[in-house]
C-alpha cells in the first residue's frame, strides 16, 4: 500500500508582537516563545478543549503560552519543562488572583521599601564577570530584592514578586535587552533596580488582573519539572500534546538566554543544563544536528506513551544552517516520529514577520530564516 503524501500548507502570520501581549502573555519576556495566536490555531486544529479532548500536555512548555491557551479553550493542562524559571513564569501567568490580593502585593513592596526593610544580607551570586555585567548599584539592588523576597512565605503572591524580580534582571544588567543571547551593551545605562522592579511588578499585577472572568481556574493545571524525554507522567493520560523545542544552533537557555535570571533567582543552572536536549549552541560541528534530531525523536517516544491512540501531537521546529549550509531537521524528524508510532497528518510552513523573525537567526549571524514548520501527528 502506497504511503499517502501530506501536502505542505503555507501559513502567513502578520500579527505584531504588540497584538500578542493580551492577558498574561507579555508577563515575562521569554525569547523564542510561540505567538499566542499561532498556538491557539494549532490547538484548535487538534481539538483541544473540545468534546473528548479535555486533557492536554505540553513538553518543553517554556513560559506557558500553550498552557494558558489550552486553559482558555477549556482543557485541563499539564506542562513539563526542565527549567524551574520557565515553570515559575508559567505558574504566575495561569494563576488568577483577586484585585485586592494584587493591590496588596504592590502595597507590601512599597511599604517594605519605605521602611528600609529591603536590604541585602548576602552578596550577589558568583556570576562570571559579575562586574562587567552588573554595576555596583545593580548588584546591591538586585541582592536586596532577592533577599527580601526569599524571606517571605511561599505562595502565589510571592511567586508574583519573584517573577517581577526575574523580569528586572536583564534590564538592570549591562546586557542588551533586544536579543535573546547575551551581548554587552557599552551604551546602555541600566535603570535603578527598585524603580525597574516596581514598574514591572505593577505591570505584571495589571496583566494578572485581566485573568479575572476568564474561568481558567475551572480547569486543572499541573506543572512538572522534568526532562521532556522522561516525564514520569502516567501512560495514556492525554488526548493532545505539543512541543516547541529550542531550534538547533540558536539558543541555550541555561547558559545564555536565561543565565543571569537563573543565577540571581538561585536556581541550579547545571541541573537545568543536564536535562536540556542537544541544541548545538555556538557549535562548529554540523554532526550535532543528528543528536538534536535523536533527542527530538526521544521526546516523540515519550509523547506517544503519554497520548492515547488517535490523539494528536504538534511539534513546531525548523531546519537550521551552519556556515551557510542548510542542516536538515524536519525530514529526519518526521521519519523518526513515524517510526515510533506517529503518523504525520498536517505539515505547514509558517512565515513570520516583524520582530518575531529575529529569533529565527541561525548559527550564521548573516542568515535569518523567517519561517518555522508546524507538524501535526496522529497516534497510531
Amino acid at each position: 500500500m502506497l504511503k499517502k503524501h501530506v501536502e505542505t500548507e503555507a501559513w502567513d502570520d502578520r500579527s505584531s508582537n504588540k497584538e500578542q501581549q493580551y492577558l498574561t502573555h507579555g508577563a515575562f519576556r521569554y525569547f523564542g516563545k510561540l505567538p499566542p495566536t499561532l498556538t491557539r490555531k494549532i490547538l484548535g486544529i487538534q481539538g483541544v478543549g473540545g468534546k473528548g479532548s479535555r486533557d492536554y500536555v505540553e513538553l518543553m512548555c517554556g513560559s506557558g503560552t500553550g498552557i494558558l491557551e489550552a486553559l482558555l479553550l477549556g482543557a485541563n493542562a499539564t506542562g513539563v519543562d526542565c527549567n524551574p524559571l520557565a515553570l515559575l513564569a508559567c505558574r504566575v501567568k495561569t494563576t488568577p488572583l483577586a484585585t485586592a490580593e494584587l493591590d496588596e502585593i504592590v502595597r507590601q513592596f512599597r511599604a517594605a521599601l519605605a521602611a528600609g526593610r529591603i536590604e541585602a544580607s548576602k552578596p550577589a551570586p558568583p556570576i562570571r564577570n559579575l562586574d562587567k555585567w552588573f554595576n555596583p548599584a545593580a548588584q546591591a539592588g538586585l541582592a536586596a530584592l532577592r533577599d527580601w523576597i526569599d524571606g517571605l512565605r511561599a505562595g502565589p503572591s510571592t511567586d508574583v514578586l519573584r517573577l517581577a524580580m526575574a523580569s528586572s534582571v536583564r534590564p538592570c544588567s549591562n546586557a542588551s535587552v533586544r536579543t535573546g543571547r547575551l551581548f554587552h551593551d557599552v551604551d546602555k545605562t541600566p535603570p535603578a533596580p527598585m524603580e525597574e522592579f516596581e514598574k514591572r511588578l505593577v505591570r505584571l499585577c495589571n496583566s494578572i488582573a485581566g485573568l479575572q472572568g476568564s474561568n481558567i481556574d475551572k480547569q486543572s493545571t499541573c506543572l512538572v519539572e522534568a526532562d521532556a524525554r522522561a516525564t514520569g507522567l502516567p501512560d495514556g493520560a492525554f488526548q493532545a500534546g505539543l512541543c516547541h523545542p529550542p531550534y538547533f544552533a540558536l539558543y541555550r537557555y541555561s547558559s545564555d538566554v536565561l543565565r543571569f535570571e537563573l543565577e540571581w533567582m538561585g536556581f541550579d543552572r547545571g541541573k537545568v543544563s543536564s536535562a536540556e536536549i542537544e541544541d548545538g549552541f555556538k557549535t562548529t560541528d554540523e554532526t550535532l544536528v543528528e543528536d538534536y534530531v535523536r533527542d527530538l525523536v526521544a521526546v516523540a517516544v515519550e509523547a506517544r506513551r503519554l497520548i492515547v491512540k488517535k490523539g494528536t501531537f504538534a511539534v513546531i521546529t525548523a531546519d537550521s544552517t551552519l556556515r551557510k549550509d542548510r542542516l536538515s531537521v524536519i525530514k529526519p524528524f518526521i521519519a523518526g516520529a513515524e517510526g515510533v508510532g506517529w503518523k504525520l497528518e498536517r505539515h505547514a510552513v509558517r512565515k513570520v514577520h516583524f520582530a518575531q523573525s529575529s529569533y529565527h537567526r541561525s548559527a550564521d549571524p548573516e542568515i535569518v530564516r523567517p519561517e518555522d514548520e508546524v507538524l501535526i501527528f496522529r497516534a497510531r
